[in-house]
């Protein structure tokens, strides 16, 4: 069973869906982060 890090390493030129994946997986996690972050400096009504 190929892991994702020997995906990566087999992947050696970028293909278009590579790069929409991990850039969507980053929006994600940044804008994850950011509610979480609001969530804990905001006092909860």
């Amino acid at each position: 069973m190929p892991t994702f890090e020997s995906y990566l390493g087999q992947e050696k030129d970028p293909s278009l869906f590579g790069t929409v994946l991990s850039a969507t997986a980053r929006t994600l996690w940044q804008i994850q982060t950011a509610i979480c972050y609001r969530s804990l400096m905001e006092p909860s009504r």
